[in-house]
């Protein structure tokens, strides 16, 4: 960590004042006030900015490489929490962490620049990016040329507790690999299957993509979950089953059942 991250933070932390006269007229320890003016000056490390919506947001080093969280969110506080801890060897009370980070939401508010975040998938300047969930906060990044790994994209993503990684792209390999896992009976089935996942993947399309699977009555019932499946796999965090309906079969056949996947907002 840099000398200038902690520049004047040993006055700060010698000169903010340990006590103030009470309302009994007695002094009494105001650590929370002189804890939240130091741990104010160590967010400034951050880059805070805002959402449209109007969301406190921040970018932060950790282990040398860029993560974005709401300053509102667990993963800023214990971030600013670790920061405290390294400084004073000492931990912060939550009423002073409470001023600190009502403090620095209105300063990226007010003072921060606004920048739209997304979750998962974005647009920009004609490309896609995808973000790959693991722990070095990886991004691909898809261009008409082609595509890479890289470490910083142009974009922000916010991530959930629920954010899994995806497995890292491989050059090479055929699309049609992927149709010995789906149980479909034409090529222009799989043809639709395929143009599916993609539209998925697209962060610029209107339409809110819904994909149907349809298993009549009577069929193997593991035809239409194996298709399911395998569109839940290839689009893993970036869709969801959103319905199930089931009609009456015949007593010697099982009923039909419908599967709605649907993508998750990417905004």
């Amino acid at each position: 960590m840099s000398e200038d991250n902690f520049e004047n933070i040993e006055t700060i932390i010698e000169d903010a004042p340990d006590i103030a006269p009470g309302a009994n007229g007695k002094a009494e320890e105001k650590v929370p006030s002189k804890q939240a003016d130091i741990l104010i000056r160590l967010a400034r490390a951050a880059t805070l900015f805002h959402t449209p919506d109007g969301d406190a947001v921040a970018d932060i080093k950790i282990d040398g490489h860029r993560e974005t969280h709401l300053v509102r969110s667990p993963g800023f506080r214990k971030w600013l929490r670790h920061r405290f801890f390294q400084v004073a060897q000492s931990g912060c009370s939550n009423d002073a962490m409470k001023v600190a980070v009502d403090t620095v939401a209105a300063v990226a508010q007010f003072d921060g620049r606004e920048m739209p975040v997304h979750i998962r998938i974005a647009g920009h300047e004609g490309a896609i990016y995808i973000d790959l969930g693991d722990t070095s906060w990886r991004t691909i990044e898809v261009a008409a040329l082609g595509w890479k790994v890289i470490d910083e994209p142009p974009v922000r993503f916010l991530r959930s507790a629920s954010t899994r990684a995806l497995p890292v792209p491989e050059s090479g390999g055929s699309i049609e690999l992927l149709r010995s896992f789906c149980n479909l009976k034409t090529q222009d089935e799989f043809a639709v299957l395929v143009g599916h996942i993609l539209a998925i993947y697209r962060p610029d399309s209107p339409a809110f993509r819904i994909g149907c699977l349809t298993r009549s009555a009577g069929s193997r019932p593991a035809a239409v979950p194996a298709s399911a499946s395998c569109m839940r796999t290839t689009t893993k965090s970036c869709s969801r089953v959103v319905g199930r309906s089931c009609s009456t079969g015949s007593k010697m056949s099982p009923p039909a059942v419908t599967w709605w996947i649907a993508p998750i907002s990417s905004a």
